[in-house]
């Protein structure tokens, strides 16, 4: 189903113990201009930091009331997944629940503090992924098939010296335009 405002849903029906909802925004990594690789990654990072009225920490206390959020980022999508129980229980939170979600997505906001430390956190997780013997040996088959240039050849995390130089009002603008 495609909404009026252009988002589609997605549903389906397993006979199980969980409620999932999620968020696909189709700005992987092949998206990212050249010279910014990361950059979609670092949205990624950013989204979930706070919207108006939903500060980080009450945002996550909301949510992890009950259920589990998390991020990712892959070649061509950001998701934003989220699962509670189904229990009776549980299913008053949901549309609590699916609110945030949808302002944390909708309206990101994030301090200097958060981006600095979010930037510093990325550039661990690129010297981590770069220490990873299978991991380059991926990036190499890839940048051999695709060729150096191509976006499928480049890093999903993008390099520590783009990220360590995003520049906080640009990459705020970007995030709340996704």
């Amino acid at each position: 189903t495609v909404l009026d405002n252009g988002v589609r849903v997605l549903s389906s029906y397993y006979p199980v113990r969980t409620i999932g909802i999620g968020f696909g925004l189709d700005h992987g990594s092949v998206f990212d201009p050249p010279g910014c690789e990361g950059l979609r990654h670092a949205a990624e990072h950013l989204l979930l930091k706070g919207a108006p009225g939903y500060p980080f920490r009450r945002a996550a206390r909301l949510l992890e009331q009950c259920g589990t959020f998390n991020a990712g980022t892959n070649r061509f999508q950001i998701l934003v997944p989220y699962v509670m129980p189904a229990a009776k229980r549980f299913q008053k939170y949901f549309g609590r629940s699916f609110r945030v979600l949808s302002k944390l997505m909708a309206l990101p906001t994030f301090t200097e503090t958060d981006f600095e430390l979010e930037k510093e956190a990325i550039v661990r997780e690129i010297e981590k992924y770069d220490a990873d013997a299978s991991e380059h040996a991926l990036d190499l088959l890839s940048k051999t098939l695709f060729g150096p240039d191509h976006p499928l050849a480049k890093s999903i995390l993008g390099r520590k010296e783009i990220i360590q130089g995003l520049p906080k009002e640009a990459t705020t603008a970007f995030c709340q335009n996704l």
